[in-house]
């Protein structure tokens, strides 16, 4: 290229960049810069080269100085051998208008820019985590054997010992406006043997080797190289083909990265906050598609909090002291177990469920280039992937359906919550929702069932029982139903796709006898129906009493059924003995009897004929048949916990999938698993063990978590109320939901939403999990003689499955069933998310309109008003009208004609002429007056009030 060439292709660059682009911020001294000024300084940093050997830049240490006399979780230590690297962060405290935490908040729209330099500093971070693993300090950590440093003495550094208040700088709050820099020329070697130390045990605790530890890198390395490829593509497309042809690919990257923020490379440059002149190229979809590019901003952003919350945590790791920071964990310790040494397993989970969350968020983003490449591309989608798979990927979308119930007795609190859910423990597109009705004779409230279609919202059957209340040992509270005794209620009640049985167990001084009603759900399902259900199907004495034995309270019932059998499980009241009776689902007939004297058992979960019965008294799980009446195998506690320090009672629990023939075996403290699968067409085959396993270090699930889990194809589905790390006192501490998928087999656990009450509260935790467009909104009740009430407590609403690919859960508020939904590809999930928006925008853009034709309505009936009130108020116009209410000494009329939009209008009996006559003004009678304004501001009163004749 020529000199004249070279002369008009800057001249045709400098044009463009300022006119073609409209960017009257673009750097003006790009091309020096480029060409080879004296603005270069460093190097170009490749994009696609991984060699760190621009981490050593910057040879001395700032230290920012603050007076406040602030915890030391909040300080950042700077005079460490590699806190150099904190001066290339512009992520890792909030400074107002200088440095930000990489929070994703509904109030800002994340770009691919940001989200690059974001991915640039964590892949800083983590190359200095590695170092530190190979540093001489730590030399005597890699020969130690792995595991065994559950404690953390020693770990924490204590202020005054290991550091004093030259080796910190405070990290400011978003109320701070200025920062001072001085310079410290040495490093404390002491405070960096022990940080170092103390990361490197983290390093060790969280990754099982080095192989793990290197799988995590690449993959920070190829989000960043992805990142930058769609950067560089959407920079490009902004040139003219002829432009962009007349250099080559390198240099035109190199042009990329002079139009960013120098912070990073460049010594003297401004922090990203201060800095409103680098470049940011927009998004691949335009907003003419408003759908999709709300789609797409979505993943940005959610890939930005996602990689944000490992930036935070590694960031603590490497240059803050994490273990001061015990309240951010202190719900996850309770759950782990409490003790202090727990505080590393817990630092692993938190991890580990963060880059979970980094993998699904990119693998979302992702998702463009299926939608918007071409058949001829050749990008084929994921095939034949089972619905873990798809959580961890994101291949799913959530529909909210509003219920029937939402309008149906909206003031009632006991309709409001939603403790009273009754869901199936198989595939069912039906819920059943516990209601009362109020037997005026008996003044007592009496149980009735609502079944809700889940997909739809409709209410599809009503059903009256007139059974009371407490006969199933719950009571109608003031706020919520309350369960009676130690009973579960829902035991007493068990709903499938075809039918819904009830339960009630009459136990009085010398017999105890069991009544269930079992109604057939027939007909169209598609239309409601009310239904009256008031003879029972089953009405036996099970057990009698043959001496004066009290009544023992805390005994257990439950009913299941199956296509063609009723089962009921019974303990006996007034000694130890259970009895499970298998009944003909039809008829009521007793087909079995099987009893077990001097025992207590409790039928924890069934399907086809078979169950699972833990045994308390010989402290063992049966797997049973319920067509035969016989033990297939008996597991014993003492089996299951062969290899293990705890010893504490099991549960069972079948899967949900009608095709899947397995149940899993898990110990009531969620610590270890078994799996088994069994032959479903021969009755007496035993269990196969297919995999056992521990889950400590995957998530800790409380026993109510546990009770309203699903099982489906090896993986366990919950939803719980979580506590999450937050810069909070303990009493401050809130509480949100849940919706998660462990894997059994794997022993991973992939979050699949956790949602807050409602947008404000988002950007109150420390890390980025909330959904930005789904909530659970709370329910709080009181009244004048009561405190408040929450009955917030999302593992009391089971999950439950509509079909084979999709699941529901009921909000706390407003009975809306959010629906997961896994029938998806890379495609058709982002094509059904374009839909979701769309209809979206135009709620709210229909939403827009509408106020903005009241607000236009209420302008105009203004400027009418005030064009009456010029007119008549405070004129010598006489107005007409009547008498609409009289109170003895005063009252109010209403003018006729165009004066009638001042509404009613005050006068008193002595501003009427020949009042000293006249005491009382009747309804209708006509009067004559003058208006003046009122007392109080928009209201008027009559003055000069003359009686009309009457006719």
């Amino acid at each position: 290229m020529s000199d004249q060439e070279d002369g008009e292709f800057e001249d045709e660059m400098r044009e463009f960049m300022h006119a073609a682009m409209g960017d009257p911020n673009f750097p003006q001294n790009l091309f020096l810069n480029i060409i080879g000024g004296d603005g270069v300084i460093f190097q170009y940093d490749n994009p696609y080269d991984s060699d760190d050997d621009d981490l050593y830049y910057f040879d001395d240490d700032d230290v920012f100085n603050d007076d406040s006399d602030d915890d030391n979780s909040r300080k950042i230590f700077v005079t460490l051998q590699d806190s150099h690297i904190i001066k290339r962060l512009s992520f890792h405290k909030n400074v107002y208008g200088h440095f930000r935490f990489p929070q994703y908040l509904p109030t800002k729209q994340e770009c691919y820019e940001d989200l690059y330099r974001l991915l640039e500093e964590l892949e800083l971070m983590v190359r200095a985590w590695r170092r530190r693993s190979e540093h001489p300090y730590t030399a005597h950590l890699r020969s130690e054997a792995r595991g065994e440093g559950g404690s953390t003495s020693g770990d924490t550094l204590v202020e005054g010992e290991d550091y004093k208040q030259s080796d910190y700088e405070y990290d400011g709050s978003e109320d701070d406006e200025m920062y001072y820099c001085t310079g410290v020329s040495t490093p404390n070697e002491a405070l960096t043997k022990k940080k170092y130390c103390q990361s490197v045990k983290i390093f060790q605790r969280i990754f099982d080797s080095s192989k793990q530890f290197d799988t995590f890198q690449r993959t920070v390395f190829r989000m960043k190289k992805y990142v930058f490829r769609i950067v560089f593509q959407i920079f490009m497309e902004t040139l003219p083909p002829e432009t962009a042809g007349r250099l080559p690919q390198e240099l035109w990257e190199k042009i990329w990265k002079y139009t960013q923020n120098d912070y990073f490379r460049y010594i003297g440059s401004l922090p990203l906050l201060e800095d409103g002149t680098y470049y940011k190229a927009g998004q691949r979809i335009g907003k003419s598609s408003v759908g999709l590019w709300y789609a797409e901003q979505e993943r940005i952003g959610e890939l930005f909090g996602a990689v944000g919350n490992l930036h935070i945590s590694l960031f603590e790791i490497l240059y803050k002291n994490p273990f001061n920071q015990w309240y951010l964990f202190m719900v996850e310790e309770w759950e782990s177990g409490g003790s202090e040494g727990n505080m590393l397993r817990v630092i692993r989970m938190l991890w580990w469920k963060h880059y979970a969350m980094a993998c699904q968020k990119f693998s979302r983003l992702r998702q463009l280039d299926y939608f918007l490449s071409s058949p001829e591309d050749g990008l084929k989608g994921s095939t034949e992937l089972t619905i873990f798979q798809k959580v961890e990927k994101g291949i799913y979308t959530i529909k909210d359906v509003t219920t029937d119930l939402h309008h149906e007795n909206r003031r009632d609190p006991m309709v409001c919550q939603t403790g009273n859910i009754l869901v199936s423990y198989q595939h069912c597109p039906v819920f059943a929702v516990i209601d009362h009705a109020l037997n005026s004779q008996r003044e007592d409230f009496y149980l009735n069932l609502k079944i809700c279609n889940a997909a739809t919202g409709k209410v599809v059957r009503k059903i009256s029982t007139g059974l009371k209340y407490s006969l199933f040992q719950i009571e109608r509270g003031k706020f919520a139903i309350r369960r009676l005794g130690k009973m579960d209620w829902r035991r007493n009640l068990y709903l499938t796709e075809d039918r819904i049985s009830i339960l009630y167990c009459d136990i009085s001084d010398k017999s105890s006898s069991v009544n269930v009603w079992s109604h057939k759900f027939e007909g169209d399902m598609s239309e409601p129906m009310d239904v009256e259900v008031d003879k029972p199907i089953v009405s036996e004495v099970i057990a009698v009493a043959y001496d004066d034995r009290k009544t023992v309270q805390d005994f257990k019932s439950s009913v299941h059924h199956s296509r063609d059998k009723i089962v009921v499980c019974f303990q006996t009241p007034w000694h130890k003995e259970t009895i499970v009776n298998v009944f003909d689902g039809g008829t009521g007939e007793l087909i079995l009897n099987v009893e077990w004297p001097d025992e207590s058992l409790s039928l924890v979960s069934f399907k086809d004929n078979r169950a699972l019965l833990v045994n308390d008294s010989a402290g063992s799980v049966n797997f049973f048949s319920t067509d035969s009446g016989e033990n297939i195998v008996t597991i014993p506690f003492v089996t299951l916990n062969e290899g293990t320090q705890s010893y504490g009672p099991w549960t069972g629990i079948f899967d949900s999938d009608p095709l899947v023939n397995e149940f899993a075996l898990i110990r009531s403290d969620n610590s270890k698993f078994q799996l088994y699968s069994y032959d479903p067409r021969n009755e007496m085959s035993k269990p196969i063990l297919s995999f056992s396993g521990t889950a400590n270090d995957t998530y800790k699930l409380g026993s109510e978590c546990l009770s309203t889990a699903k099982l489906k194809d090896g993986v366990l589905f919950f939803n719980r109320k979580t506590h999450l790390s937050q810069d909070s006192s303990l009493e401050e501490t809130d509480s949100y939901h849940e919706v998660s998928a462990l894997n059994l087999r794997t022993q991973s656990c992939c979050p699949i939403i956790t949602m807050c009450s409602d947008v404000y509260n988002v950007g109150a935790t420390k890390y980025n999990e909330f959904s930005l467009t789904h909530f659970d909104p709370k329910v709080r009740f009181s009244d004048y003689l009561s405190p408040k009430v929450e009955t917030f407590d999302p593992a009391k609403r089971p999950l439950f499955f509509i079909s084979p690919t999709s699941f529901g859960i009921v909000t706390e508020q407003e009975k809306v069933v959010k629906i997961f939904d896994f029938e998806h590809d890379e495609r058709s999930v982002l094509a059904e998310e374009e839909k979701i928006n769309e209809n979206r925008e135009r709620k709210k853009e229909t939403d827009r309109q509408r106020c903005l034709v009241k607000k236009q309505e209420a302008e105009e009936k203004e400027r009418r008003r005030k064009e009456i009130m010029d007119e008549y108020v405070d004129s010598d116009v006489k107005v007409r009208g009547r008498v609409e209410e009289w109170r003895g000494t005063y009252g109010f009329l209403r003018s006729r004609g165009a004066a009638w939009r001042l509404g009613r209008v005050f006068f008193h009996r002595s501003n009427v002429l020949g009042h000293e006559r006249r005491r009382y003004f009747g309804f209708g009678t006509e009067l004559e007056y003058n208006i003046i304004k009122g007392r109080d501001p928009g209201t008027f009163q009559a003055v000069n009030v003359s009686v009309l004749p009457s006719g």
